[in-house]
C-alpha cells in the first residue's frame, strides 16, 4: 500500500513542481507560500533516491526487535519507497503501465474538479494554478483516511482553490459537487459488489491455509 500511495505521488509531485516553477516564473499572482514549498520535491526526491540504495535499503528497512510505531512506520515507508524505485529503474515493458495508469488517473482527477468548478462559473485559473490548488489541497490530508478523507479533502481543497484565486463559496460548491461524483456516486456500484469480494476473500483464505497445510 506504501509503494502505491509513492507511485501516486511520484507522478502527482513532479507535476505540482513544475506547476508551482511555471507560476513563479510567469509571476502569476499567487503567494509564494503556495509555490515555494513545492520545490521541496527536489531535494525529496534525491533523499529518497539516496536512501533506496542497495546500499543502505536493507539497513533502513529491518525493524528490530521491540522497535516503536515511528521506526516500524519509517521502515515500511523505506520499503514502499524501494519498490518505488524498482519500478523506476526496470525497463519500461515492465512497470510503464503503471506509471502511465496513474498520470491519467491524476489528469482525469483535476479534469473532473475543473468541470466541476466550470458548472459554478469560469474558474479563470490557468493549468499551472489548478494544478497547484488540487496538490496543494490533498498535501494537506491523507486520501486513506475513513470514507476517503470526507470532509477533510473537501475543506482542504477549497481552501486551496480560495489561495490561488478562486471565489471561496463557488470554490465550496464546486468542491462538493467534484467529491460526489469523485468519491459518494462510485461507492454504490461498490456497495453492490461488496458481497461477492467477501465471498472471494473467504475463498483466498481457504485456498491459503489448504497450501499452508
Amino acid at each position: 500500500m506504501l509503494a502505491l500511495g509513492a507511485l501516486e505521488y511520484a507522478v502527482l509531485a513532479p507535476a505540482a513542481l513544475c506547476a508551482a516553477i511555471a507560476i513563479i516564473v510567469s509571476g502569476e499572482d499567487i503567494s509564494l507560500g503556495l509555490t515555494l514549498p513545492w520545490l521541496a520535491v527536489i531535494p525529496g526526491a534525491v533523499a529518497a533516491i539516496w536512501i533506496t540504495s542497495p546500499k543502505r535499503a536493507g539497513r533502513y528497512t529491518r525493524v528490530p526487535p521491540g522497535a516503536g510505531r515511528i521506526r516500524e512506520g519509517f521502515a515500511h515507508s523505506v520499503a514502499g519507497l524501494s519498490i518505488l524505485r524498482k519500478m523506476l529503474v526496470a525497463p519500461p515493458r515492465e512497470h510503464g503501465l503503471g506509471f502511465l495508469g496513474t498520470a491519467l488517473y491524476w489528469a482525469g482527477d483535476i479534469a473532473c474538479l475543473w468541470g466541476a468548478l466550470e458548472f459554478f462559473g469560469n474558474p479563470r485559473l490557468s493549468v499551472p494554478a489548478l494544478i497547484i490548488g488540487y496538490a496543494t489541497g490533498y498535501a494537506l490530508t491523507r486520501r486513506s483516511l475513513p470514507a476517503g478523507g470526507a470532509g477533510l479533502v473537501e475543506i482542504a481543497l477549497t481552501f486551496a482553490l480560495h489561495w490561488v484565486g478562486f471565489p471561496f463559496v463557488k470554490a465550496l460548491l464546486g468542491v462538493v459537487v467534484y467529491r460526489l461524483f469523485n468519491l459518494w456516486l462510485p461507492i454504490i456500484p461498490a456497495l453492490a459488489v461488496l458481497p461477492n469480494v467477501d465471498e472471494l476473500r473467504r475463498d483466498f483464505d481457504e485456498a491459503e491455509h489448504e497450501v499452508e497445510t
